[in-house]
């Protein structure tokens, strides 16, 4: 029993943990402070859900139990759209900051292009010394592009699997979020869950000693007779003083 109080305790602290942890970074990845506020109570009131939906369902107000379910629906589902704009956003972000990054090489890599036109051209009436010229600027396109940084993808794992950029960028982070969700209401689910302790059985005498016999005794008179001896029969059937008698006799009545 002890094991189980301890587990669940911790299970609950643990819950509370994963729903503080996932509302910090819903609210810290917040710009708005309005929408900072409303995030975190969000956070709160889902962890709260939990315990109304299971109370009120083990009570049989299931209507209750049902319009909570709801408002967590309502609410985690707001949150994994704040969530998605936040990652759209940062995604956008980033992209516009690698293309910036990757431009120098771009424009090398255009320059090589036209200069290999412009070589290509000259060059087919023979090697004159327009020819040699516009190889010598194709030489230095060329030594451009090999000295200037390559290009930086914004995705490695869609660059190397092929799988659509968007789904890579979005899907780990739902999922994370998805995740600490499910686990903090497991946790708190578990934690609140109670154990039935069935009620002790009533202490019995040992049928050797004499408050053991006495008890047995006026519990076989009631059964037999239906009601139970008197104080006076107790006292008389086993000689014993007044206030071991009415002690003894409670005693087999409890």
């Amino acid at each position: 029993m002890q094991n189980t109080r301890f587990a669940r305790g911790l299970a609950t602290i643990a819950g509370l943990a994963v729903f503080s942890v996932a509302g910090y970074i819903n609210v810290h990845h917040t710009a708005d402070p309005d929408m900072k506020l409303v995030v975190g109570t969000l956070a709160a009131a889902a962890a709260v859900a939990a315990f109304v939906m299971k109370c009120a369902a083990s009570r049989g107000s299931y209507g209750i139990a049902f319009l909570a379910l709801l408002g967590v629906i309502g609410g985690e589902s707001f949150g994994f759209i704040t969530t998605m704009e936040r990652l759209l956003s940062a995604r956008a972000d980033l992209a516009q900051s690698v293309a910036t990054q990757n431009a120098p090489y771009g424009q090398a890599k255009a320059a090589v292009e036209y200069a290999e036109s412009a070589a290509k051209t000259e060059c087919s009436s023979g090697r004159g010394r327009k020819c040699k010229e516009a190889e010598a600027k194709l030489d230095q396109a060329r030594k451009t592009l090999a000295e200037t940084p390559a290009p930086k993808a914004s995705n490695h794992i869609a660059t190397v699997t092929g799988i659509d950029p968007l789904i890579v960028d979005l899907a780990p982070s739902l999922a994370g979020t998805l995740a600490l969700t499910l686990l903090g209401f497991v946790f708190l689910w578990f934690g609140h869950e109670t154990v039935a302790v069935p009620d002790p059985e009533p202490m019995r005498e040992p049928e050797h000693t004499r408050e053991g016999k006495v008890v047995s005794w006026v519990r076989a008179y009631q059964a037999k007779h239906g009601v139970p001896p008197s104080f006076t029969a107790v006292r008389n059937e086993f000689q014993l003083p007044k206030a071991t008698a009415h002690r003894y006799r409670m005693r087999a009545l409890v």
